[in-house]
């Protein structure tokens, strides 16, 4: 399975540096999930990440800084598929000239991950547990549902909220190719988010054995 980092939605900098660790380490998909950030915000952190982890990148806002930073994808979240036509000919238009460009949305609903018609290079479904970094959000699907629904769906399925290294085993068998790490980074009380990082990393490449 892939691992997938999530920012905090915080305005800390020193973020970036752990990041980067973490890149220096084998991290290969982070997400800025940063809605409240200005333009300037979002320069000022990814200048703190040196270029040649950026195509590592996706972005969830300020999708204009992908070219400037030459960054390796875009998250389509609520607001940007509210413009339908637009977020799909945007896709359209980006691969043909940037074929490695990845993109990716999330699925909060097991109809709509397979009522969607668009193929993405992967997609999130969440909360399968309780979350770690926001409270009241707590994992509702079946896991005989969940299988049958991951099999059939057009993309990747990643899983999203509450994913700590005892869960991973149980994601992979219920079919997800990836999780997605928050709150077990971020919030961990126990450890830094470099060592919560390497536990989950590890834990992982025991599974591929």
């Amino acid at each position: 399975m892939k691992l997938v980092v999530f920012s905090t939605t915080d305005r800390s900098l020193s973020e970036a540096r752990e990041v980067t660790q973490m890149f220096e380490e084998g991290l290969r998909a982070f997400h800025i999930k940063k809605s409240g950030f200005e333009r300037h915000e979002m320069e000022e952190y990814l200048k703190v990440i040196p270029p040649k982890y950026h195509r590592y990148i996706i972005l969830h806002s300020n999708h204009k800084l992908r070219k400037s930073f030459k960054l390796g994808g875009l998250h389509l979240s609520r607001t940007h598929r509210k413009k339908k036509y637009n977020s799909w000919w945007k896709m359209f238009k980006l691969r043909k000239f940037s074929r490695k460009l990845k993109f990716t949305r999330t699925f909060s609903k097991l109809s709509s991950l397979t009522k969607n018609k668009t193929k993405y290079d992967y997609v999130f479904l969440g909360p399968i547990y309780d979350s770690i970094s926001k409270l009241g959000h707590s994992g509702n699907f079946g896991n005989r549902s969940l299988k049958r629904y991951i099999s059939t769906s057009k993309s990747p399925v990643y899983a999203l909220g509450g994913i700590t290294p005892d869960k991973l085993e149980e994601c992979k068998e219920l079919g997800f190719s990836g999780v997605c790490v928050l709150g077990y980074i971020w919030n961990n009380e126990h450890q830094t988010p470099i060592e919560a990082f390497r536990e989950v990393k590890n834990k992982l490449k025991e599974l591929e054995h």
